[in-house]
């Protein structure tokens, strides 16, 4: 069986989608914070 190599660009769009998915949320609570 044959491993499938990710493609590093690839796992960097992914890290900087998770990054970004996960700092949307912190972003909406220091908006409701301010308001």
């Amino acid at each position: 069986m044959k491993i499938i190599k990710r493609e590093p660009l690839f796992e960097k769009v992914e890290k900087a989608l998770l990054k970004a998915y996960h700092h949307i949320p912190a972003e909406l609570e220091a908006e409701k914070k301010r308001n």
